[in-house]
């Protein structure tokens, strides 16, 4: 349904850019050859499945593991087809740039404008979690800053408060 729709917005608009959020939406750069394509890397999302499959236990490691290599196959095949890759910061660009060399990359850095988005039921001090649970690398983020870095900071003295802003089940926001 959505390749259709994608075939009909190119026979009927006349696209002048594309802007595609991720690789993962790679599969219609065929139909979009033709337009400067952007695409927006949050992630050497290759790295990240190796990441999590080092981590790992049990029978479903090789199986992550088979899935960072595929993905690393993916990137480097369709990094240079796009005509500017947006990653997140210099180390992603520096990864991605190794795996596909000719492939143009610049940095925009995620940034939050704290002035403009200021939650009011937030207080004026602490420390902010910003991240859907729902996304491996942020459970395993919480659960390292839950463990490891929390005690030092309460140890310390400092008694900072800590908001998780993000869906979670109430189970999960019980655990942290």
């Amino acid at each position: 349904e959505c390749r259709g729709k994608m075939l009909e917005l190119i026979k009927t608009q006349e696209l002048q850019r594309v802007h595609m959020e991720s690789l993962a939406l790679a599969g219609y750069i065929p139909m979009l050859a033709e337009l400067p394509i952007v695409c927006a890397q949050h992630n050497v999302e290759s790295a990240v499945l190796q990441s999590r499959a080092a981590t790992m236990r049990g029978a479903l490691r090789p199986y992550v593991s088979i899935q960072a290599r595929l993905t690393e196959k993916e990137e480097r095949r369709w990094c240079p087809l796009v005509r500017l890759n947006v990653t997140v910061s210099e180390i992603d660009q520096c990864g991605l740039q190794t795996i596909a060399p000719t492939a143009r990359f610049i940095v925009v850095p995620n940034g939050v404008d704290t002035r403009a988005f200021r939650h009011r039921d937030v207080p004026e001090h602490g420390i902010v979690f910003v991240g859907s649970p729902s996304w491996q690398p942020n459970r395993d983020a919480m659960e390292y800053f839950c463990l490891e870095v929390l005690p030092l900071i309460r140890s310390s003295g400092v008694g900072s408060t800590v908001t998780w802003v993000g869906r979670a089940a109430d189970a999960m926001k019980a655990e942290y």
